[in-house]
C-alpha cells in the first residue's frame, strides 16, 4: 500500500482553556518524537503551525505513516458519514482522533464508562441520575455510532424531536454536552431549537375536521383534551384540574356540564355540549386526569407541547387556537357573549377585544356539528 505523508502539526485548545501546538518529528533512528509548546492564543497558535509547516516541508522532517487494513476501513467509514469535507481534510481529522483513543469508539461502549466515572465522582446523586438517564435516552438512538463521527445538526434533530416540554430539553442538552466533553469533543454549540411561536387566530371548520381526524388517528390519547380543548374553551394550563370523574357523560344528546376546581381564573362552571360528549365517549376512560402526565411531573410546558402535535403539518398552527375558535363560533352561534365570558373566566371586554372575531353563523353553526359520525362520514384518509 503506498504511503501517505501527513504533517502532524495542530493546534489544540486543552480541558483547562489553554492552546498548545502539536507536531511530530522523524529521529535519525527512524523513530518518531513528539513535540509541544504552549502558546499565548488561537492567534498565536496559528501562526506557530505555519511556521512550523513551511520547516518540515523544508526539511523533509515529515512523517510517513502507512495506513493499515483496519485505519483504511476506519476513515472510509468516516468519510462516507461527511462527503461534503475533502478526503484530506478527514485524514487530518483522524489523525487527531487517534491521539485522543475515545473518540475513535462507539457510543454505546463509551456510556458504560462515562457511567462509572460520573457514579464515582458525583456530589449530587440525584442531579447525576437525571443526568443518566438523560444521556442513557441519546445511546439508544446513537449507541451504535462512533463518537467522533456525530454531528451537532444530528444531536439538533434529536432534540427537536424529543417528546417533552422545552425546559427539559434544556437540561437533556446539558447532560449531552457533558458526555462529550468527557470524550474530548466540544459541542457547546448546540442549539436547542424551540417551537414557533404561531400568531394568534381561529381555526376554519375544515382545519377543525382536519385536526380530529388526525388526533384520532395519529395521536389517540390526546382525543379527549383535544376535544375538552375545542368544544368547552378552557385553558391549556387549566387541565391539571379536569379529571375523568368530573365528566358527566350520560344523555350524549343533551348539553351539560363540569365543575373546574382550580386554574387561572379560580373555580367555575365548564359547558359541556353535546358534541364533545360524543367524542369522549369513544375515548378510553381512566381514573383521574384527562390529559397523561405520564411519569412527567404536571408542567403546562408538557401540555403545550402535546397540543402543538395535534395539528397536522398541513393545517397552520395558532396560538391559542383552540380557545379563540371556541370563543368566536359560540358568540356567533348563540350571540350571548356575557354567560361565554363567565364560562371562559374572562370579561365581556377581553371576550371582545382578544378572543372574538366576526364569522360567518352558518360556519358557526357547522362547527358545534362536528360529531364523530360527520367527521367520519367525509372520509378522509
Amino acid at each position: 500500500m503506498a504511503a501517505k505523508k501527513f504533517k502532524l502539526c495542530r493546534l489544540v485548545q486543552e480541558n483547562d482553556g489553554r492552546f498548545r501546538v502539536y507536531w511530530n518529528t522523524i529521529n535519525p533512528d527512524g523513530s518518531t518524537r513528539n513535540n509541544k509548546c504552549r502558546v499565548k492564543d488561537r492567534k498565536e497558535g496559528l501562526e506557530k503551525c505555519r511556521i512550523l509547516e513551511e520547516e518540515l516541508s523544508q526539511t523533509g522532517l515529515v512523517e510517513e505513516t502507512i495506513i493499515d487494513p483496519e485505519d483504511r476501513i476506519m476513515i472510509d467509514r468516516f468519510y462516507k458519514t461527511n462527503p461534503s469535507i475533502s478526503l484530506a481534510e478527514f485524514i487530518r481529522r483522524y489523525m487527531s482522533f487517534v491521539a485522543h483513543p475515545k473518540q475513535s469508539r462507539r457510543v454505546g461502549d463509551l456510556f458504560k464508562e462515562w457511567k462509572k466515572h460520573k457514579l464515582l465522582t458525583a456530589s449530587n446523586r440525584e442531579n447525576i441520575r437525571l443526568t443518566l438517564s438523560r444521556v442513557n435516552v441519546f445511546k439508544e438512538v446513537f449507541g451504535k455510532k462512533i463518537v467522533s463521527t456525530i454531528q451537532k445538526d444530528e444531536v439538533e434533530k434529536w432534540l427537536y424531536g424529543l417528546d417533552i416540554a422545552e425546559k427539559t430539553r434544556q437540561h437533556y442538552r446539558a447532560a449531552v454536552i457533558s458526555f462529550f466533553k468527557w470524550c474530548e469533543i466540544d459541542m457547546t454549540n448546540i442549539k436547542c431549537p424551540k417551537a414557533v411561536r404561531p400568531e394568534p387566530g381561529i381555526y376554519s371548520v375544515d382545519e377543525a375536521v382536519q385536526i380530529l381526524h388526525y388526533t384520532k388517528v395519529h395521536q389517540n390519547k390526546m382525543l379527549a383534551p383535544l376535544v375538552i380543548a375545542m368544544f368547552c374553551g378552557v385553558r391549556l394550563s387549566e387541565f391539571e384540574y379536569i379529571t375523568w370523574e368530573e365528566l358527566d357523560l350520560s344523555n350524549p344528546d343533551e348539553d351539560g356540564d363540569f365543575y373546574l376546581s382550580g386554574g387561572k381564573t379560580g373555580r367555575r362552571i365548564v359547558h359541556l355540549p353535546n358534541v364533545a360528549k360524543k367524542w369522549l365517549l369513544t375515548c378510553e376512560h381512566t381514573n383521574g386526569l384527562v390529559f397523561d402526565f405520564g411519569r412527567c411531573k404536571k408542567h403546562v410546558d408538557r401540555i403545550y407541547d402535546a397540543f402543538r402535535r395535534t395539528i397536522p403539518e398541513y393545517v397552520e398552527a395558532k396560538q391559542n387556537g383552540y380557545r379563540h375558535s371556541y370563543c368566536t363560533y359560540k358568540v356567533t352561534c348563540f350571540g350571548n357573549m356575557a354567560s361565554v365570558a363567565d364560562e371562559m373566566g374572562n370579561s365581556i371586554q377581553m371576550i371582545r377585544k382578544h378572543y372574538y372575531k366576526p364569522t360567518r353563523k352558518k360556519d358557526a353553526e357547522l362547527y358545534w356539528k362536528l360529531t364523530p359520525e360527520y367527521v367520519d362520514s367525509l372520509n378522509l384518509d
